[in-house]
């Protein structure tokens, strides 16, 4: 079986937080030797598809046009218990990559404010 050389980068956010996880994927794009092999992985919740598709639009201005960008649901009802942090749920959301993204077999998981760099 051959390995998926695909870089799956994941990040967790509510609607009022995604404008901020702009930058740190800009920055995995600019910064990476073959951004063909970047996948974005966005949990959510709370997103609505027009917000989502206006998100996603602006975003394309500063990424490659076909970059790949997958948007997950997340279950929330295991984790409704817990106190929301300034109104959300969405600092919780990384709890469920497990579940949500089932499938992968590795992802690097990165905040809002992650700055991908080169040397």
């Amino acid at each position: 079986m051959e390995k998926n050389s695909d870089l799956h980068l994941v990040y967790a956010s509510d609607a009022g937080y995604l404008k901020w996880l702009a930058v740190s994927i800009a920055s995995a794009f600019y910064w990476s030797s073959d951004a063909s092999k970047i996948v974005i992985h966005v949990l959510v919740n709370d997103v609505d598809d027009r917000t989502w598709d206006s998100w996603c639009e602006d975003l394309k201005t500063g990424i490659p046009e076909d970059a790949r960008i997958v948007r997950h649901e997340v279950p929330v009802n295991s984790i409704s218990r817990f106190p929301k942090w300034h109104g959300s749920l969405a600092p919780y959301y990384r709890l469920m990559i497990p579940e949500v993204l089932a499938d992968l077999e590795w992802c690097v998981y990165a905040d809002g404010d992650t700055l991908f760099l080169a040397a």
